[in-house]
């Protein structure tokens, strides 16, 4: 199961709603939009947080340390899945 910090979500998804690329949001309406938007987005990724964590074939995989340090988390979730990893 992939996670996100539910403030990144709500960030991208006001860009999506409005369409607006990365140089041309209005701060006014991003921080109007987050906020209208984040209490129901960070219940809803809680909500499946809890629903697919307790699960036993699940790995819990976060968004942001994948990017950060992508082979730290493959090398975790190879550990997991019992597979032997070869990198460069």
């Amino acid at each position: 199961h992939m996670f996100r910090d539910p403030r990144d979500v709500a960030i991208a998804s006001c860009y999506r709603k409005y369409a607006w690329s990365l140089n041309d949001a209005p701060i006014a309406k991003l921080e109007a939009c987050v906020r209208s938007d984040y209490l129901r987005i960070a219940l809803w990724m809680k909500f499946r947080q809890l629903l697919f964590l307790g699960h036993p074939r699940v790995v819990a995989i976060c968004y942001e340390r994948l990017r950060h340090t992508p082979a730290r988390e493959i090398k975790k979730l190879a550990t997991i899945l019992g597979v032997v990893l070869t990198m460069p």
